[in-house]
């Protein structure tokens, strides 16, 4: 995969999306959080909470509670042990996704699929620079899936949204980086 640029227009803002990913989340929309357009942090429109893996199996989720404020995902679980399932393991099957857009009709199609329901979305992870008028906007993406908040989160910028069924197979695992 080589680098790649794009580039959008907020306001007075003019922001550049770098992407060195390819990247698929599919999974369980557990948590939703929008921003107006107001520049420069409406350049992310929409953060989506995602689960997936063993997450996704029966009753499991009704263990977790969620919530989402800026920019932020925050859960907890009282999970019996037999399930067997590891902190880590928990950590690494869920996230909290910025999703970017340079397509409405896409923006407006993921704004309306509801909490619980099941996708898969594609796109690129991107770094953000803005700038406006002597003022810079900077934000990063997270590139694995085992770091924490404030570094924990992965910028997407969208390129497919598919709602599927939740007992679909595609939605069983995270990411698909190229």
């Amino acid at each position: 995969f080589r680098s790649q640029q794009f580039t959008k227009t907020l306001g007075n803002w003019q922001f550049t999306l770098t992407s060195e990913y390819s990247y698929t989340l599919a999974g369980r929309i557990v948590g939703r959080h929008e921003y107006p357009a107001t520049p420069p942090d409406g350049i992310i429109a929409l953060d989506l909470a995602v689960v997936n893996g063993e997450l996704l199996k029966k009753d499991i989720l009704s263990f977790f509670t969620f919530e989402m404020g800026f920019h932020t995902l925050k859960y907890s679980y009282d999970l019996p042990n037999a399930l067997g399932l590891t902190e880590a393991y928990i950590d690494e099957h869920i996230s909290n996704n910025h999703l970017v857009f340079l397509n409405a009709t896409l923006e407006k199609s993921v704004q309306d699929a509801p909490e619980g329901s099941c996708m898969i979305l594609t796109g690129k992870l991107v770094d953000i620079r803005g700038t406006s008028a002597g003022h810079q906007y900077l934000v990063n993406t997270s590139t694995v899936r085992n770091d924490a908040y404030p570094e924990g989160c992965e910028i997407i910028l969208v390129e497919s949204f598919t709602p599927v069924a939740c007992g679909d197979r595609s939605v069983g695992e995270f990411t698909d980086r190229a």
